[in-house]
């Protein structure tokens, strides 16, 4: 790894190094780079060299300050003092192995009822068990459990207050520390927004159908489709084997990492307008970054993957290909938007407001009744999974971890599917099938 440069002026120096490279300005390798020149992406590419130089990682936060060479110094040195650690490397076996599947859990007052199936332990486990929020152990198995393969027990937790993914699954070892694992179950999870938490009973008596408490995950990404603001569904939808071309998985409306201009446009004004002009050929340019080719919106700043990989290509022919799949990706979008069982994702690392959220919602009504789902980090008060289903087909489901903007393929699949699981248990409560 690159030693890390401690002095401001060693920092000032490896940025402006760095932004050399880059050839900023256009004016040769020697020239002083200029801040000014840097186009959105080469800030980006920017920032990644930084991130992998001196070991740190950039918030959507830090990228909104970086308005100078100087300002980005200042943002180095503040995250030089807590830098993150390296990785463990990935155990090579586990000396066990249970399986634990969740298929029922029953309110019961201030407890929980909890049935399914496990299999296991090996290498001398004397069990496992459930700990709760606070570290305490809310269900044991027994040996008994483990030769019948099954268990059905009480449990001391109120799923009225908490979730299983609150939980972690412990593995106790003889002589070694205990192995221990995140427990996610799609049917556990709260809904605070609705009146008496009644829709959540329901589900959670399992009385709704098994395609919606326990999902296909390939199955469950036909109801979704992205609004932006970057291609981090494309790249989790790709992980399970799911390619179906739409306009923004293979892209991003790019108001996160574009230097705002007057001219443009908001994403919602953008979509109110039906993306008047988008993808006409004039409207597009290509650049190679990151050993990609990218085709880029002038008229909105939209920018998207073309999957071109080799420098050396018929730029007139890619931009005309790129073009036709463009317009085609819009008239299929504007086309889902008037399907009122379709769920269009805006997912943000924390930057939309309720304000953006309403003008989105407002302008997908100009086009149909879809439904609006506002993908938001989770926080103390809102664990992962917590749903508010609002009027008028939006919801809010809070997700555990979302990819930082600078790494989309950086995605966690689980923090994905349980949220996206969440919204559809929540549509299929008698106040979500209300509006449907």
């Amino acid at each position: 790894m690159t030693q890390l440069a401690e002095a401001p002026d060693s920092i000032a120096a490896t940025i402006a190094g760095l932004a050399k490279s880059l050839r900023v300005g256009g004016a040769g390798i020697s020239a002083p780079p200029d801040f000014a020149a840097l186009d959105s992406m080469k800030l980006v590419e920017l920032v990644l060299k930084l991130e992998d130089h001196f070991n740190i990682r950039l918030t959507a936060e830090d990228i909104d300050d970086i308005t100078s060479f100087d300002a980005l110094a200042g943002i180095v040195m503040r995250h030089q003092t807590a830098r993150l650690p390296p990785a463990p490397p990935p155990p090579t076996q586990l000396p066990v192995s249970i399986r634990l599947s969740i298929a029922r859990a029953e309110m019961r007052g201030a407890a929980t009822r909890l049935s399914g199936a496990i299999a296991g332990p090996t290498g001398g486990v004397a069990g496992a068990a459930i700990i709760g929020p606070a570290g305490d152990a809310i269900l044991a198995f027994t040996p008994a459990d483990f030769a019948a393969g099954r268990f059905d027990a009480l449990c001391d937790l109120d799923l009225a207050r908490a979730t299983l993914s609150q939980c972690r699954l412990s593995i106790p070892r003889p002589g070694l520390p205990a192995l221990e694992a995140p427990l996610s179950y799609a049917g556990a999870i709260i809904f605070p927004g609705l009146a008496d938490n009644a829709p959540n009973r329901l589900h959670l008596s399992a009385v709704l159908p098994d395609d919606i408490t326990r999902p296909n995950p390939r199955e469950l990404l036909q109801h979704f489709e992205s609004l932006g603001d970057n291609c981090e569904f494309g790249v989790f939808a790709a992980m399970l084997g799911d390619t179906s071309p739409s306009l923004f998985r293979a892209g991003g409306t790019s108001e996160w990492m574009t230097v705002p201009r007057p001219s443009r446009l908001t994403f919602a004004a953008a979509l109110a307008d039906g993306f008047d002009g988008f993808a006409e050929p004039a409207d597009l340019r290509l650049e190679y970054i990151f050993g990609e080719w990218m085709v880029f919106s002038n008229r909105y700043d939209f920018c998207f993957h073309t999957g071109r990989k080799t420098q050396m290509v018929d730029l007139p022919a890619l931009a005309a290909r790129q073009s036709q799949i463009l317009l085609a990706g819009k008239q299929a979008l504007l086309q889902d938007l008037r399907n009122p069982q379709k769920i269009f994702i805006r997912k943000s690392n924390g930057r939309d407001t309720v304000g953006d959220i309403a003008a989105l919602h407002a302008a997908m009504r100009r086009h149909g009744t879809a439904w609006l789902l506002w993908l938001a980090p989770a926080t103390e008060a809102e664990p992962p999974g917590t749903v508010t289903l609002l009027p008028g087909k939006l919801l809010r489901v809070t997700i555990s971890k979302l990819a930082p903007y600078t790494r989309a393929d950086r995605v966690c699949a689980l923090s994905w599917l349980t949220a996206l699981t969440a919204a559809r248990l929540a549509l299929a409560t008698p106040s979500g099938l209300s509006q449907s």
